[in-house]
């Protein structure tokens, strides 16, 4: 199966600090996207995740694999992507609150259609791997 589970530990989503526990799926597509206001900590707990940064047209600028134990921080207004490469358990920490309109952008180089999605993520997982 393809399911994914996120567990908020914060209050509410008015809260200033969000704590999330994600458990997500080997090879689930997550769209490439950025924040305003801030930017994402993930700590691995269990797994690998890949971890992509873009400039503003889509050129990748920084990636690296994350795993236990590791921690990755996204700078604000950095287009960024994350890429399971296993079943990964991790830690996401930001700043709140969260506003499901306005708190993520999504670039127009981002693919819309199925089949895109899947070529971009594998060619990522193939420079991650080269």
């Amino acid at each position: 199966k393809s399911c994914d589970v996120r567990i908020c530990i914060h209050k509410n989503p008015q809260s200033e600090h969000h704590d999330m526990l994600l458990f997500q799926r080997k090879k689930n597509y997550y769209a490439p996207h950025k924040h305003k206001y801030c930017g994402d900590t993930y700590h691995v707990i269990q797994g690998e995740l890949a971890c992509f940064l873009f400039d503003e047209k889509g050129e990748i600028t920084y990636f690296c694999t994350v795993k236990k134990n590791d921690i990755f921080k996204t700078p604000k207004q950095v287009y960024h992507v994350t890429i399971p490469i296993t079943d990964v358990v991790y830690h996401e920490s930001k700043s709140g609150p969260f506003n499901a309109k306005t708190n993520s952008i999504f670039p127009r180089w981002a693919p819309k259609l199925k089949t895109d999605k899947k070529k971009f993520q594998k060619k990522l997982l193939k420079i991650l791997n080269a």
